[in-house]
């Protein structure tokens, strides 16, 4: 018994190695966050971010989950499970957070996070683009969530980067767009 624990653990924690060029959005199958099995998928998880040293690997780690939550929040919302969906975004967004706190302990040290903070803005980015995108595809009560997360994201980027994200409103078909606002530096 103690033999097959640890060899599903070995797998848990090398079986999906977070790769630096892991793709926005990943299109793989996951245990669903509506599974009875869906605690596998937050062990596995926690046990490789354990596993996962040193701030910056840290901080892509946590960018890496959230995409992972994104992913799931699509599919639930695709799905028609808005309440699940719902506590999925706020996953996402804690691990969003998680990976700006990393990104903010590695400034606080005096590391150099430019390219750390690029991939960051590209990251969210493509979240905000996603998560605007699903503001029109959500039932009315599960909006007010969906655009505190879309403002609470661009409100943790501004605070940890310095850097402010506006949406625009195209004049032709009312879709939203996003844009990084980078303040001049004296």
């Amino acid at each position: 018994l103690t033999i097959i624990g640890a060899i599903v653990l070995s797998l848990l924690i090398f079986s999906s190695a977070v790769s630096a060029n892991a793709a926005i959005l990943p299109n793989r199958d996951l245990i669903a966050p509506d599974s009875s099995f869906s605690f596998l998928q937050t062990w596995k998880e926690s046990i490789q971010t354990f596993f996962t040293f040193g701030l910056e690997n840290k901080a892509k780690q946590y960018l890496h989950l959230a995409d992972v939550r994104l992913d799931e929040y699509k599919k639930m919302v695709e799905q028609g499970k808005t309440e699940i969906a719902e506590k999925v975004l706020e996953k996402y967004q804690k691990q969003l957070n998680h990976a700006l706190d990393k990104v903010k302990e590695l400034q606080d040290k005096g590391k150099d996070v430019k390219d750390l903070s690029q991939k960051i803005e590209e990251t969210v980015s493509k979240h905000l683009e996603v998560l605007q995108e699903n503001l029109q595809k959500v039932p009315e009560q599960a909006k007010k969530g969906l655009e505190n997360a879309i403002e609470n994201s661009r409100k943790s980027v501004e605070n940890i980067l310095g850097k402010k994200i506006e949406k625009e409103k195209e004049k032709e078909n009312g879709v939203g767009c996003i844009q990084m606002i980078v303040p001049a530096r004296n």
